[in-house]
């Protein structure tokens, strides 16, 4: 009888033990699932932060455009010296050919010239004769063809001209000398210069010689272009060769530049040898007029280049800053969505650590369950083998 009651207690005891693992089975399950979930939303929360530090990644903007001969803002005093210089390197320029005969009082012998920022006055205040030993063979008088200030000569000269002349053979410099004082449009003179010119002399055949037997000394490029059209002109040296020189050495001021712009010296030459066939002396002031209109488109259209260039530049500048602001913009909204991630990543962390404990203490005590059960089942098993001991015995 007793026998059969320790295998009921037995037999009842069993579904609770198989209740008792099933039960520990899944809380482990659900343990090992909310541990999973921890390491798992730790590296996503660390994948997170890594991708809020990386940086947009920006293309360079394009510097503004500047021409390469640009200069910074700052001022340039040698400008202003300049303008407060006194005129410098006074020349006198000898306009008269070979003087094979006594020329007219009012003949103009020459200008005056002079280096100064601000030009030198009006005639007779440009100029100053202020001595030199040939101070008394001249007189100051306007050259209306060249508006400057020139000379022509006394009675002295023009006597000392017709001894000069008397029975001369051969070319005759005469070296003249004079004391001068240039004075700018505002006032301000020049130290007194001493200066020196040549006049030459000859008999009247001489006067068919080629100028090219003087000494020019390093002819630059606008002078042989200046050459070449006076020779068009007239191909004679005379009065008229001089004056078709002495005009096209000035077209480059005409047209608006100077004598040492070495592109638009080119561009007069080349325009020079297309035309050289057709240039005569009743169109060469067309040829003038042609040139420079030329000179300014060709300057209207290097202006228009360089005005699509630097919008070409402008828009890439634009693209280049769209482009970044946009980066931008998408970066601040992936760091945005990275922050809401993060936080809930976080509250799915903290529901999984908090499942994480409770599933831990509840397998404690099923563990405490588990260990108390074995003891009872051994103190049981030992009462069951004591009793049939005893019913052996009796």
């Amino acid at each position: 009888m007793q026998s059969s009651n320790v295998d009921n207690v037995r037999g009842s005891s069993n579904p609770q033990g198989y209740v008792l693992s099933f039960a520990r089975g899944v809380y482990l399950l659900i343990a090992i699932a909310s541990l999973v979930v921890m390491i798992g939303g730790t590296a996503f929360i660390i994948y997170l932060q890594a991708m809020m530090f990386k940086q947009p990644s920006e293309i360079p903007i394009p510097p503004p455009y500047q021409r390469m001969s640009y200069v910074a803002h700052t001022i340039n005093h040698a400008i202003i010296a300049g303008r407060l210089a006194p005129p410098k390197d006074i020349r006198f320029v000898v306009t008269t050919d070979v003087i094979t005969a006594l020329p007219n009082q009012n003949v103009i012998l020459g200008y005056f010239t002079a280096n100064t920022k601000n030009n030198l006055a009006s005639f007779p205040d440009g100029i100053s004769i202020i001595g030199g030993k040939d101070s008394e063979l001249f007189e100051k008088a306007l050259d209306s063809k060249n508006d400057k200030i020139g000379l022509k000569a006394k009675a002295a000269l023009t006597n000392e001209i017709t001894e000069l002349l008397r029975d001369i053979k051969a070319r005759k410099d005469r070296i003249f000398e004079i004391r001068v004082a240039a004075r700018d449009q505002y006032g301000i003179i020049s130290p007194a210069t001493d200066i020196r010119f040549v006049l030459t002399f000859g008999p009247a055949l001489d006067s068919r010689l080629d100028s090219k037997s003087e000494s020019q000394p390093e002819i630059t490029e606008l002078q042989k272009v200046a050459g070449d059209i006076a020779k068009v002109i007239e191909p004679t040296v005379n009065p008229a060769y001089v004056s078709a020189y002495r005009t096209a050495l000035g077209i480059p001021r005409k047209c608006g530049t100077h004598d040492s712009d070495q592109v638009f010296i080119t561009n007069y030459r080349q325009s020079l040898e297309k035309v050289r066939s057709q240039l005569t002396s009743t169109n060469i002031v067309s040829f003038y007029v042609g040139l420079c209109e030329a000179w300014e488109d060709a300057l209207q259209r290097e202006s228009e280049r360089e005005s699509a260039e630097r919008e070409h530049a402008e828009k890439r500048r634009e693209h280049a800053q769209e482009h970044n602001r946009r980066m931008l913009q998408r970066h601040e909204y992936d760091i945005h969505q990275a922050r809401e991630s993060i936080s809930r990543t976080l509250t799915i962390i903290g529901s999984a650590v908090a499942t994480f404990l409770s599933i831990s203490i509840i397998l404690a005590f099923m563990a405490l369950e588990n260990h108390s059960r074995a003891i009872r089942e051994a103190m049981e098993s030992m009462v069951r083998i004591s009793e049939e001991k005893k019913i052996t015995e009796s």
